[in-house]
């Protein structure tokens, strides 16, 4: 089995500016990197993160084109911080399904600096 990586979280955004095409969000999140390395439950290295990000949504109603830019910092067990820096940066570019009017299901597919990812959450 190869290696599986991965991350799971939970984030909060905020609309700073809206528009009828565009929208720039403020985005915080915390949450917890993995790397599966194929043995049962094991894990390899782990860690925990916060980002700050900025990200703009382009398009009209619930299909968007998005980008975000931001900073991760990551909280790294002390037998990996000679080769892992606790600071990331953030830049993601992809596709986001969601509700016209906020509420509901949102599905975000994007590539970036940390690679290919798939979302899928609720908002409030």
């Amino acid at each position: 089995m190869g290696i599986i990586n991965g991350m799971y979280s939970i984030d909060y955004e905020r609309s700073l500016i809206s528009s009828q095409n565009f929208v720039i969000n403020l985005e915080v999140s915390y949450g917890k990197y993995y790397q599966n390395t194929g043995g049962v439950f094991s894990s390899f290295p782990g860690f925990n993160s916060f980002t700050s990000s900025i990200n703009g949504l382009f398009g009209k109603k619930s299909h968007l084109f998005e980008l975000d830019l931001g900073i991760r910092y990551s909280i790294i067990n002390d037998k990996y911080k000679e080769n892992i820096s606790p600071f990331l940066p953030v830049f993601n570019i992809g596709y986001r399904y969601q509700n016209p009017i906020g509420k509901g299901l949102v599905f975000r597919t994007f590539v970036g600096f940390t690679g290919v990812g798939i979302s899928i959450g609720k908002a409030f």
